[in-house]
């Protein structure tokens, strides 16, 4: 009889993770959401992410980053 197993000996914390708002493309992030959203069938999902999308337009049309 064999027995294998997998430990991870590192837990990450989201301390670990250092994010640039400013770097981030939330068009995309709000897109592929969108797209599984669709998969789905999740329409509430689809329209919160639909209206997303819809305000960072005009926030990129306006210059505004506010998020």
């Amino acid at each position: 009889m064999l027995l294998t197993g997998c430990v991870s000996t590192h837990n990450p914390n989201p301390q670990d993770t250092k994010f640039k708002t400013s770097e981030r493309n939330w068009l995309e992030i709000y897109k592929t959401e969108l797209i599984i959203c669709i998969k789905n069938e999740d329409i509430e999902g689809y329209h919160f992410f639909m209206q997303e999308i819809i305000n960072e337009k005009q926030k990129l049309s306006t210059g505004s980053r506010e998020k």
